[in-house]
């Protein structure tokens, strides 16, 4: 079904989906906007716990006993941010010594 004809998904929302915004946290909202007033690159990779049409008390509860793909999210999660990292400094450096030439 399309998100704008489901009656539970409210205008802000809609709005993000529309941005393309996948998910948000309070604690990544935190880091953005201290990021952005600080002019510092900022990021965040989420770990999905419960779909978003899903019960989340039976996701949480699976989530909590490892019976779920999201305990393997937590492994691929760390691997993308290390090799996140990798790939900005490397393009960093590959900046920098553009500008030195």
């Amino acid at each position: 079904m399309v998100p704008a004809l489901q009656p539970h998904i409210g205008l802000g929302d809609l709005i993000l989906l529309n941005k393309g915004v996948l998910g948000s946290d309070m604690e990544s909202a935190a880091l953005f906007t201290i990021g952005t007033l600080r002019g510092i690159k900022t990021g965040s990779i989420l770990n999905t716990v419960g779909l978003f049409e899903g019960r989340l008390d039976q996701e949480i509860n699976q989530y909590v006993d490892r019976a779920s793909a999201t305990a393997q999210g937590e492994e691929n999660e760390v691997l993308t941010a290390l090799e996140a990292i990798v790939f900005l400094e490397k393009s960093q450096k590959e900046i920098k010594h553009e500008m030195e030439e």
